[in-house]
């Protein structure tokens, strides 16, 4: 951890989120975790979500997204599915063919993109994707991906709006 906030630092990334924030950022010790995606069967579904509707859409926050090898776009490693339009809102959950109760239908994504649609980027390993609790995103997979990815994911908010349930580590 001691790395990669140094990593960070040295990026300039902490004094980016310090801006953005408007105070010193806090790094969640809950949602800072090396993850491990195995592709799933092709079949299966993954819904898009907004991390506001569960941690909520008050909080001022940051998700530094860090990919550890290359993913997305036609790779053999699943990336992320972005709507690549500021979207200011949670969007309705659990609705129009929702898998779970906090996730979008594919229809309530359709109308929030607005005609610009679905992206899937290509990221190359140290690539980093920052996201508010209002990205709308999910997994992008499709049959073929079928190599697994790892990515770093860190959760930074500013203190004066941190969750309750999380604990803080001041950068």
């Amino acid at each position: 951890l001691y790395l990669l906030l140094e990593i960070y630092r040295e990026a300039g990334l902490i004094d980016v989120l310090q801006e953005h924030l408007g105070e010193r950022p806090a790094l969640s010790a809950h949602k800072c975790a090396l993850r491990c995606m195995t592709p799933e069967p092709a079949e299966e579904s993954h819904d898009f979500h907004q991390d506001g509707s569960f941690m909520g859409a008050d909080l001022r926050t940051v998700n530094v997204w860090l990919p550890l090898m290359d993913c997305g776009g036609d790779a053999p490693r699943a990336g992320l599915d972005l709507v690549p339009r500021r979207v200011d809102h949670i969007l309705e959950t659990g609705v129009e063919g929702a898998i779970f109760d906090w996730t979008i239908s594919e229809s309530v994504v359709d109308r929030a993109a607005g005609g610009v649609g679905v992206v899937r980027p290509v990221f190359h390993a140290g690539d980093a994707m920052l996201f508010d609790q209002f990205m709308v995103h999910r997994t992008g997979l499709t049959p073929g991906m079928d190599q697994e990815r790892m990515a770093v994911e860190s959760w930074f908010f500013a203190p004066s709006a941190y969750p309750d349930d999380h604990v803080p580590l001041v950068v």
